[in-house]
């Protein structure tokens, strides 16, 4: 019996929420974060944020912690900023809990070399802005020629 009703407890946390679910402002918010990133606008991406949102942006090379959309940005231009060519593929948005997960793969080209990775984006919205974001990137791969 325990385990009947542990398994409905999980179950019931798994299910999306439905503030998220039916809130189009969410979806729009999270489109256009993706949006600014996929033509590296990193300053147009500071309008998605709250200004005391809080950011960790995990890659290999270390955690990157920001606050604010403007330092968040920054943190995304010191991994793409720097590349000759950026592009989002196959990005994905659905609700997880009181959060939207993002999902996208990239392709990008420094010095000549093209790269492909993915990351897995969390973020909280209050008052239709990013209130938090939690960023894990997979690093980057060469793409074989």
């Amino acid at each position: 019996m325990k385990r009947l009703g542990l398994f409905f407890f999980v179950f019931l946390l798994a299910l999306p929420s439905p503030a998220l679910a039916q809130d189009d402002t969410a979806q729009q918010v999270a489109e256009g974060f993706i949006a600014a990133l996929n033509v590296r606008d990193f300053q147009g991406m500071a309008e998605f944020f709250s200004p005391e949102a809080k950011g960790q942006l995990l890659t290999p090379v270390g955690l990157t912690e920001a606050t604010g959309g403007t330092e968040v940005g920054e943190g995304f231009r010191s991994i793409f900023g720097g590349a000759s060519s950026f592009g989002i593929a196959e990005p994905e948005i659905e609700p997880v809990g009181t959060k939207l997960h993002l999902f996208y793969k990239f392709r990008v080209v420094f010095e000549d070399q093209a790269y492909h990775g993915e990351q897995h984006v969390y973020v909280r919205l209050e008052d239709g802005l990013i209130s938090s974001i939690d960023m894990l990137c997979s690093g980057i791969f060469p793409v074989e020629r």
